[in-house]
């Protein structure tokens, strides 16, 4: 009864068996005191004879109570079980006992079947075999609410690292975009100043214009071009396909305008929307921004060309007219093309030349 307590959980889930086993013990107890007493310390065998039938009477009813209870809770399965074990059981003790009451009639039966502790030890061992089975299923039933509860754990601390990582990228981002604004605004407005006012100077003195003005001026426009790739490769707004292909058109225009070779960009009619991270830009674009330096100062071209295609991978091809690459020669290029082909690996990328 103490097991069964704890075996239910009955002092939380099932209140009444929980009263009724405590009396069940209760009485149990003081019938086996009562009956020790009377079978050591006394004659009076009747009264003996009394005490045990009446405890058997005490635990047959204690099973047909829990028998109602259990069909009332049927939805239970675990209870469902122990109502079968327990039904089995007093069917088999109230035959024991009938075999008791009518042991002459009993013993016309074969010898096994006369014992009256042979129906009891049936309904003992029947009940047994599907307490065993509620036990397996009560087992599993917890084996997968611990394996739900791990699984749970897992996924929170999953989310929470998730959330962490989310918090150190929006930090990273806002990071980004507070020194992307403050070059803007800051550097960006100084270097302008020095160009204009280098450009002033150069104008004011025309023919007897310093070398150095001219380094001044030149210098400044070169900064001042760097610092917006950088700036732009630092906007969060310009993480996409999208934005770099643009970006490209733009800079390949300009850069060729008062120049000998004519650019041409061919581009998908539609641009997928996919996302595409600043430090990715940013080595795609310089990678294209070096190998325009080198097509204008060592081709000999006067057409240039940049394909983009966006599929599962961009791939960017830039060709030109101009004399080709001397294999043998590559050595003027060497810093340059290394610096291409390393910064693609950095991003999971690929270059080749032909």
């Amino acid at each position: 009864m103490i097991f069964m307590q704890k075996f239910l959980n009955t002092k939380e889930k099932h209140p009444f068996l929980y009263k009724l086993y405590n009396a069940g013990i209760i009485l149990l107890t003081l019938g086996m005191l009562a009956y020790t007493y009377l079978h050591y310390f006394t004659g009076r065998f009747e009264i003996q004879n009394n005490v045990e039938t009446g405890t058997k009477i005490l635990l047959l009813v204690m099973i047909l109570i829990f028998l109602i209870y259990s069909f009332r809770k049927w939805q239970d399965k675990l209870l469902r079980y122990l109502f079968w074990g327990n039904l089995l059981l007093f069917v088999f003790s109230l035959l024991s006992q009938i075999a008791i009451m009518f042991e002459n009639d009993f013993k016309k039966l074969p010898e096994i079947l006369s014992s009256s502790l042979l129906y009891y030890e049936i309904g003992l061992f029947l009940e047994l075999v599907l307490f065993l089975s509620g036990l397996n299923y009560k087992n599993q039933r917890r084996i997968i609410a611990e394996t739900r509860e791990r699984e749970t754990l897992k996924a929170q601390n999953k989310l929470q690292e998730y959330e962490k990582q989310l918090a150190v990228l929006t930090a990273q981002q806002q990071e980004r975009e507070r020194i992307s604004a403050d070059m803007h605004d800051e550097l960006g407005a100084g270097m302008t100043a020095i160009r204009l006012m280098s450009e002033i100077a150069r104008n004011k003195m025309k023919e007897n214009t310093p070398v150095e003005i001219e380094k001044i001026s030149s210098s400044a426009n070169d900064v001042l071009n760097k610092m917006n790739a950088i700036i732009w490769s630092m906007n969060s707004g310009n993480d996409s396909i999208d934005s770099l292909i643009s970006y490209i058109r733009a800079y390949a225009n300009d850069y060729f305008e008062n120049t000998s070779i004519e650019c041409r960009m061919h581009t998908p009619e539609v641009i997928p929307d996919i996302t595409i991270s600043g430090d990715k830009r940013r080595n795609m674009f310089l990678c294209i921004k070096e190998t325009l330096n080198n097509a204008l100062k060592h081709s000999g071209a006067t057409l240039i060309e940049i394909a983009v295609t966006v599929s599962q991978e961009i791939r960017i091809i830039i060709s030109d007219n101009g004399k080709g690459i001397d294999k043998d020669r590559l050595r003027q290029f060497g810093n340059g093309l290394k610096n291409i082909a390393r910064r693609m690996e950095s991003i999971g990328g690929s270059f080749s030349l032909k």
